[in-house]
């Protein structure tokens, strides 16, 4: 082995004539016609540079071509824009949750640069749901985290256990950017199982969830899967939020997707907020902390109007608005107009607006939409 470090432009240029770990094909796969969503050649006719034109990509749910964007950048640049299209990469199997890849891709920012690279913030406690006035996270809160193997499966099965141990439960899945089909299918059944034990549940930041199971569910189904757990899962959690009306419209989706009738709506009532509500008080909701006020996290889809609602309200009184992004870790394709429609609202009513702690793939999305003219976008710090 030569003591000479490589340079970026060798360095890559000799990972590339390896293959990464094979890892199979994310669980959304590519969106396309009658999905509401653009195909990659309509995001193709729009001329963008590259990097923007792969965060587009990955945004509208395109992982391999977005990926295969920056790889081909990684082997044909150097110099600024080379180092941005490692950390780009990096984000991006972050947002897969695609460990091995990362930690391979890792290990070619270190050959190429002589630095320590960005690490991997899936399951970083910092980013938990944190509730005021608790000293913390809740007794019953129950983050749904995959292990270092990149498993969920583990964390899903001990979920029964954890609920019936406290009585009740906090579900929070924020920080997952996908589900498997599998993982989904058992996710549902725990959770039904026990709502019909008559336990306590919430889900916390269940907009982040409900976006990544939709574009799962309209995905084109793929050879082995059928998005039937996405269905269940995406039904038992319009149950447990009373959501009925969009249960209705899910379940006439799922009748269509999966030409078999729909499971029954079931009514479901949360014991101790029925309790409550028996003695007059008020509802024993999770209130956020001051510093979660302005934070997004998660997956950022259109489910996620409620969240931007919940900001500008916050931000009511405030001169300049400070909106924590670290905790994001996909930004939705048909979320970036509602994020620029916020940024539009604020700025109209003559707020300075700041997203702090974007990852290089989020700000480059962003840019590609124009929020740079109506907010300050600032990146995450690498090294």
């Amino acid at each position: 082995m030569s003591s000479q470090r490589p340079t970026p432009l060798s360095a890559a240029a000799s990972r590339a004539e390896r293959k990464p770990p094979e890892t199979p094909a994310p669980a959304t796969a590519p969106p396309g016609p009658g999905t509401g969503r653009p195909t990659i050649d309509e995001l193709q006719a729009t001329r963008l540079p590259p990097l923007q034109e792969a965060a587009v990509l990955f945004s509208a749910g395109h992982a391999a071509a977005a990926k295969a964007l920056l790889d081909e950048n990684l082997r044909n640049e150097a110099g600024t824009a080379h180092k941005i299209a490692w950390v780009m990469m990096l984000d991006l199997l972050e947002g897969l949750n695609r460990r091995k890849d990362y930690d391979w891709y890792a290990a070619g920012y270190r050959d190429s640069f002589g630095l320590a690279a960005p690490e991997w913030h899936r399951g970083d406690p910092k980013r938990s749901d944190r509730r005021g006035g608790h000293g913390g996270e809740r007794p019953d809160f129950y983050a749904l985290r995959t292990d270092e193997e990149g498993q969920l499966g583990p964390a899903i099965k001990a979920l029964p256990d954890f609920a019936r141990r406290h009585g009740s439960v906090r579900v929070d899945a924020g920080t997952l950017a996908e589900l498997s089909d599998e993982d989904s299918a058992a996710l549902a059944d725990a959770l039904r199982a026990l709502r019909r034990e008559g336990l306590a549940i919430w889900v916390n930041r269940p907009s982040s969830l409900k976006g990544v199971l939709h574009a799962a569910v309209n995905a084109p189904p793929t050879p082995g899967n059928t998005s039937e757990g996405h269905w269940r899962l995406l039904l038992e959690l319009l149950i447990l939020l009373g959501e009925s009306e969009a249960y209705e419209r899910a379940s006439l989706e799922y009748a269509v997707a999966r030409d078999r009738r729909p499971p029954p709506w079931e009514d479901y009532v949360n014991p101790i907020l029925a309790a409550y509500a028996a003695r007059g008080g008020n509802k024993p909701v999770a209130e956020e902390s001051v510093d979660d006020t302005l934070s997004l996290r998660g997956v950022l889809s259109a489910d996620s109007e409620p969240d931007l609602r919940r900001i500008a309200d916050n931000a009511d009184p405030m001169s300049e608005v400070v909106i924590d992004m670290s905790g994001v870790l996909r930004v939705d394709f048909a979320a970036c107009p509602l994020l620029q429609a916020l940024a539009t609202q604020l700025e109209g009513a003559g707020k300075r607006v700041i997203l702090s702690g974007l990852s290089e793939l989020n700000a480059a999305l962003l840019e590609s939409f124009g929020l740079n003219r109506t907010a300050v976008l600032l990146r995450r710090e690498t090294a």
